[in-house]
């Protein structure tokens, strides 16, 4: 994976690249790099294999679709969208599914294999844990949580910290804490539903979607890439918003 983690992180690096280079497609229609770049980002995401990195690019298409229609001066394409959702929804019941329903039926397919992440040997192993521990870890937290409602702190260590953002958050800031961090990402959605978007900002809010829902599952929130993304999404919104206040003061 290069110089990242995990599968995860390169899938959800590339995912995301792909909406930036549909951003930047949007002013330069007929220039075969970027349009080149947006699909082999796409195909690059893909062949990480990676469930995290599924869910994270199923969720950006589907905001993508759904809120076409709220994109200032276009219109829709409905066939184009309901393919959309409906691959999305595909690449999300692989993620959360295929991993049980191999080992269930038994399936010897290294390729169903390679796709799903699942491990040939895990057949005959009764015990194994399809969420890789984070359901334990999950339980270890909130049971903790509930009897330290602040949380550990950063000065603390502990065995076994959540690798996923919400959890990572709830354990070492607490309930408010994690309460906080919500109400920040509430901002950035909040945003979206609120103002009439252009593709140009679509494409990079559906960018930033797909690094939370990764780092939801492997991340933190906290990295340069992603306050990056958030920063020109906001610069985006309002400088469009600026342009259409003035073209209202020249009507005047």
């Amino acid at each position: 994976t290069g110089f990242f983690n995990e599968p995860s992180n390169a899938s959800a690096f590339l995912f995301s690249s792909f909406f930036l280079a549909k951003s930047i497609q949007e002013k330069n229609q007929n220039n075969l790099l970027w349009k080149n770049s947006a699909k082999i980002c796409m195909i690059g995401g893909f062949l990480a294999f990676s469930n995290a990195g599924y869910l994270s690019i199923a969720t950006g298409l589907i905001f993508a679709s759904l809120l076409n229609n709220n994109i200032s001066y276009k219109r829709p394409s409905s066939f184009k969208n309901f393919i959309m959702i409906i691959l999305s929804v595909a690449f999300i019941f692989t993620a959360l599914f295929g991993r049980i329903l191999v080992a269930k039926f038994e399936i010897d397919n290294p390729v169903i294999h390679l796709i799903v992440g699942f491990n040939l040997n895990q057949l005959s192993n009764l015990d194994y844990d399809f969420s890789s521990g984070r359901l334990d870890l999950m339980k270890n937290t909130l049971s903790y949580i509930s009897d330290n409602p602040l949380g550990l702190g950063f000065s603390n260590t502990k065995d076994n910290i959540p690798a996923g953002a919400p959890l990572f958050w709830l354990l070492m800031t607490g309930i408010p804490g994690v309460l906080i961090i919500l109400f920040m990402q509430s901002l950035l959605h909040y945003t979206v539903f609120k103002y009439h978007i252009t593709q140009k900002s679509l494409n990079y809010y559906c960018s930033i979607l797909v690094l939370i829902v990764q780092q939801a599952i492997y991340g933190q929130w906290n990295n340069g890439l992603y306050y990056f993304l958030v920063a020109v999404f906001f610069d985006e919104v309002f400088k469009t918003k600026k342009q259409t206040i003035l073209r209202h003061i020249k009507k005047i």
